[in-house]
C-alpha cells in the first residue's frame, strides 16, 4: 500500500500571503490529478476559507500564523485550515444565491465564500479543538472509474428477485482480496442501482483503499464456481472502540443457506483482533424484517434516530412507492470484547431509561453525580448531504459547549439544510447532565445510548428534527424496542 503524501505550510497572519496559499493548493491539485476546473474550485475555497479565518482574527486584534496542511492518499485530497484565532461561526454569514438565467447584474457576493466552500469540496467539517484552536477541514474524492465504466452494462443486470435458489452447495466465507473489489461493487449495483446511500461502494478502488487503511473490513461469500455471491463489512468511524456492521448484500439465488449470519460471524471474530469492545448496526424501521434478523444474530437496541434517511429510500418486494417520511432507524449493539462497567453522568430525567438500555444489553454501569465542566471544550459537526442530516459530536465538555451546539445546529439547519441532527454528549464527563439539559431547550430530545462511542467511554445520543414525524408509522419488533419508542414519543410531546 502507498502511504499518504503529507504538506504543511506556516503563513503570517496576513491577507498579503493568500496567494501562497492558492500556489499550496494549486500544486497538490494537480499532484493529486484533478481536472482544471476542479483545481480553481478549490483554490477558490481555501482563500476562502483562509479569508474568513483572516477576517475573525482581525475582528479578534490577533495577530501571529495560520497553517495549511494537506494529506494526499490513493483516493481523496483532504486540505485543512487551522488557526488559534476565534471559533468560526458559519451562521455568521448569510446563504448565497446563484445568478438565474445567465442574469449577473442582479447577484448578490454575500455568502459567496461558504457557498464555494461547500460546492467545492466533497465533505467539509468545523472542529473545534478547544485549546488547540479551530480548523476547517475539505475533503475531495479523486478521479475513478465507478462500476459502470469498469463493466458492460450486460454484466449489471439488476438481479431478479424471483430468481430460483441455487442449487445446494458448499460457500466459502473469507476476508474480501483485492482483485475481488470490482466484485463487490458489481453486486451492489445489481442489488440496489444507484440507490445506494454509500457511494463509495460503486468504486472498486476505494474499496480496496478503505480496506487496506482499517476504515473497512469486508468479507465475502463465493459459491463453489468461485463467485462472489455477498458481502459485508465492518465500518470504523470515530466512535471510539466500537465499528459498523454495514453494506450486507446476499444474491438473491443464494439467501437461504445462512451467509449472513455466517460473514456476520467471521467479522465478529476479526473484531477481536481489532481491539472492538463492540458492533453496532441500524436497521429500518418502515418494517420488521431486518430487525428481527439482526435480533436473531444477538444485537439488542439501544438507540432510535428518527428520520436518519430520506423518505426515497427503496425496499425491493417490500414497499416500492416513496415513503410519507424520512425512514427511522433503530440502533442495535452487540459486545464483542471484555466486559466492563461504565462510568455514567446522566441527567436525572433520563437516569432510568438508561438504567434499562444498560441492563438490556448485559453491561454493567456506575451512575454518579453531576459536575462543573472545566476548562475549554471541543466538538465537531459535520454534515452528510446526501441522507440529509448533520452530526455534532462533542468531544470535550467546555463551558462553552452550550454556545456551540446552538451554532452547530443553526449551521446544519440553516446554511446546510439538513433535515435532522443528532447530537452526542459524552457520558463519562460530569458536565453531560447540565449540557443534556441545555441541548433539550433548543428542541433536542433524547434518542438512547451509545456504548462505546466515544474515546472515554459512552454516549447520551439526542435528536433534533426539523419537521414533525409520525411516530405511529414507526414499527419496532420487539417489546423493549417498543419501549424504547413510546419512551421517545413521549418526550416530544413534553418539549
Amino acid at each position: 500500500m502507498v502511504p499518504s503524501q503529507n504538506a504543511e505550510l506556516i503563513l503570517p497572519a496576513d491577507k498579503t500571503f493568500l496567494p501562497l496559499a492558492r500556489a499550496f493548493v494549486r500544486e497538490l491539485s494537480s499532484l493529486a490529478g484533478l481536472p482544471s476546473q476542479e483545481r480553481q474550485n478549490l483554490e477558490l475555497a481555501v482563500e476562502e476559507a483562509c479569508a474568513e479565518t483572516l477576517d475573525q482574527g482581525s475582528d479578534s486584534g490577533e495577530t501571529g500564523t495560520f497553517t495549511l496542511k494537506g494529506e494526499l492518499g490513493r483516493s481523496a485530497l483532504i486540505l485543512a485550515v487551522l488557526d488559534q484565532g476565534l471559533p468560526f461561526d458559519p451562521c455568521s454569514a448569510p446563504s448565497y444565491c446563484p445568478p438565474r438565467d445567465g442574469d449577473v447584474n442582479r447577484v448578490s457576493t454575500s455568502g459567496l465564500g461558504l457557498y464555494l466552500i461547500r460546492h467545492a469540496a466533497d465533505h467539509v467539517e468545523w472542529i473545534n479543538h478547544g485549546r488547540g484552536g479551530k480548523e476547517m477541514r475539505l475533503t475531495k474524492n479523486l478521479p475513478q472509474a465507478d462500476i459502470t465504466e469498469h463493466l458492460a452494462k450486460e454484466e449489471l443486470t439488476p438481479f431478479r428477485e424471483d430468481e430460483p435458489p441455487a442449487p445446494q452447495q458448499s460457500y466459502t466465507i473469507r476476508p474480501l482480496l483485492a482483485k475481488e473489489a470490482i466484485m463487490v461493487s458489481q453486486c451492489i449495483y445489481r442489488a440496489y442501482g444507484y440507490s445506494y446511500p454509500d457511494d463509495y461502494m460503486y468504486y472498486p478502488e476505494r474499496i480496496v483503499h478503505m480496506n487496506d487503511t482499517g476504515e473497512l473490513t469486508s468479507v465475502v461469500a463465493l459459491d463453489e464456481a468461485r463467485r462472489i455471491v455477498g458481502h459485508c463489512a465492518l465500518v470504523r468511524h470515530d466512535q471510539g472502540s466500537v465499528a459498523e456492521l454495514d453494506h450486507a448484500v446476499v444474491a438473491p439465488a443464494n439467501r437461504k443457506g445462512g451467509l449472513l449470519q455466517r460473514m456476520t460471524a467471521l467479522l465478529e471474530e476479526e473484531s477481536c483482533f481489532k481491539s472492538l469492545h463492540g458492533i453496532y448496526v441500524q436497521a429500518v424501521t418502515s418494517h420488521t424484517f431486518s430487525q428481527r434478523v439482526i435480533e436473531n444474530l444477538g444485537y439488542r437496541e439501544c438507540a432510535l434516530f428518527l428520520g436518519l434517511l430520506p423518505r426515497s429510500i427503496r425496499f425491493k418486494k417490500i414497499r416500492s412507492a416513496p415513503l410519507s417520511q424520512r425512514e427511522s432507524c433503530a440502533v442495535y449493539y452487540k459486545t464483542v470484547g471484555p466486559l466492563s462497567g461504565s462510568k455514567v453522568y446522566a441527567p436525572d430525567r433520563h437516569r432510568e431509561i438508561l438504567r434499562q438500555i444498560y441492563q438490556h444489553l448485559g453491561m454493567l454501569a456506575e451512575f454518579l453525580e453531576r459536575g462543573e465542566p472545566e476548562g475549554q471544550g471541543a466538538l465537531r459537526v459535520s454534515h452528510h448531504s446526501s441522507l440529509g442530516f448533520g452530526e455534532i459530536k462533542i468531544l470535550r465538555v467546555g463551558q462553552e459547549s452550550r454556545t456551540e451546539i446552538k451554532r452547530g445546529l443553526l449551521d446544519l439547519l440553516e446554511i446546510a439544510g439538513a433535515e435532522a441532527v443528532y447530537l452526542d454528549l459524552p457520558l463519562a464527563q460530569a458536565g453531560t447532565p447540565d449540557l443534556c439539559t441545555a441541548a433539550e431547550a433548543e428542541g433536542f430530545l433524547f434518542s438512547g445510548l451509545g456504548p462505546r462511542f466515544a474515546p472515554d467511554g459512552d454516549v447520551l445520543t439526542l435528536q433534533y428534527l426539523k419537521e414533525d414525524l409520525d411516530t405511529s408509522q414507526v414499527q419496532m419488533a420487539s417489546p423493549f424496542g417498543q419501549k424504547l419508542l413510546g419512551y421517545i414519543a413521549q418526550e416530544r410531546v413534553q418539549l
